[in-house]
């Protein structure tokens, strides 16, 4: 009926609309949370800038002491090379020496059998007895002399063998210091790598997020439109469901002017207050009141006209009654009010009930409001 689908229109009105400001406030709260992941990632990407400029201070710091390093060890090379050649001239000075102290030890015996043969010679040879001696005591000399010059060598040796030995530690030392570094670098290098892959992968997601609060914003706007549209469509349906019912009433009384004198109820109705229970589809029960009854039909409130938002016109339901069910049709739906059309296969059981109330509670056809127009309308 036309009333019926304003209703419709009605409620699908307010649904869109609750969906629209559900969407809303979903959005709105998506938005703040891109927001604040926004604000995050600006702050993860100053951090990693931080952490990539000093990665590449240390790095830049690692590269001159490895520099320094490789000079370290040039140095100590070049230094055990010297040493090294100094030992060699000590030992080729020590070789010179003992040279000049085998010369001394010849000389030595020659100066003696000078002085056996100027001894032999008498007085002949007593001036060539004094060069033998002083030659003699020149090569004793000589001979003590080359001796403290060895001893003097050979300490300087020692110290020099000391020195190559210390130089070529420091060099080794220097050697592991420059590896050690070298291996610092490389990690230094992989970690800038990866800093650097961080930062683009952060930019990335920062663009990603700015593209995702663009998004949200412009979802935020088309919901807030769909408000604003739920609040027009709800308008119209609000309009046409007036509309309606003053067609419907406007209807009804021309009918009734129409025929005053019909009788327009097949049977009476009885003024009652039984308390009664509504079987919706889905398997929802409600409780409500029938005010009045008669065999074709009954008059159903409900004390909260929330409970009837499931209830449709045409829809057939199961009312429990005095201990019994009997299934109907709904014929109207006004506020609290339900009119409802039984099934012909209640008839013997609506009757019963009906017979158990006193006559005076008995409403004449003729005093009774007429359902045929609604129906019609319906």
């Amino acid at each position: 009926s036309l009333g019926n689908e304003a209703g419709n229109l009605s409620e699908a009105a307010d649904s869109l609309n609750k969906a629209a400001e559900a969407v809303s406030e979903e959005t709105s709260e998506a938005t703040m949370q891109a927001q604040t992941a926004q604000s995050n990632s600006e702050t993860v990407t100053e951090a990693t800038s931080a952490l990539k400029a000093s990665i590449e201070f240390i790095l830049g710091e690692c590269q001159k002491t490895s520099e320094l390093t490789k000079a370290a060890v040039a140095s100590s090379e070049t230094s055990k090379n010297v040493v090294s050649s100094l030992k060699t001239r000590t030992s080729e000075i020590a070789s010179v020496v003992e040279d000049i102290n085998t010369i001394a030890s010849q000389t030595n015996l020659l100066a003696l059998n000078a002085t056996i043969e100027a001894a032999r010679a008498g007085d002949a040879g007593k001036g060539f007895s004094v060069v033998a001696a002083e030659v003699k005591s020149l090569s004793t000399q000589t001979a003590s002399l080359t001796e403290r010059i060895t001893e003097g060598i050979e300490a300087i040796i020692r110290e020099v063998e000391g020195a190559v030995q210390s130089i070529g530690n420091v060099s080794e030392q220097i050697g592991r210091i420059d590896s050690g570094a070298l291996e610092i670098n490389r990690s230094i290098e992989s970690q800038t790598n990866s800093v650097a892959e961080i930062a683009d992968s952060v930019v990335g997601t920062r663009q990603a997020i700015d593209d995702l609060a663009d998004r949200l914003s412009s979802v935020d706007m088309k919901a807030m439109d769909s408000i604003g549209l739920a609040a027009f469509v709800q308008g119209i349906a609000d309009g046409l469901s007036i509309t309606t019912a003053a067609s419907r009433e406007h209807l009804v009384r021309m009918l009734r002017n129409a025929t005053p004198m019909v009788s327009r109820r097949k049977s009476p109705r009885v003024d009652i207050n039984l308390p009664v229970k509504v079987s919706l589809p889905g398997q929802i029960t409600l409780d409500a009141v029938c005010e009045n009854l008669s065999v074709g039909g009954a008059k159903i409130v409900f004390n909260n006209p929330d409970h009837i938002k499931g209830l449709v016109e045409r829809i057939t339901t199961k009312i429990s009654i005095e201990g019994g069910e009997v299934t109907g049709t709904v014929l109207s739906i006004s506020k609290q009010i339900v009119r409802v059309r039984f099934d012909d296969t209640n008839t013997d059981f609506i009757e019963r009930i009906v017979a158990r109330y006193h006559e005076d509670k008995v409403v004449e056809p003729s005093e009774l409001p007429d359902e045929t127009p609604q129906s019609m309308c319906a």
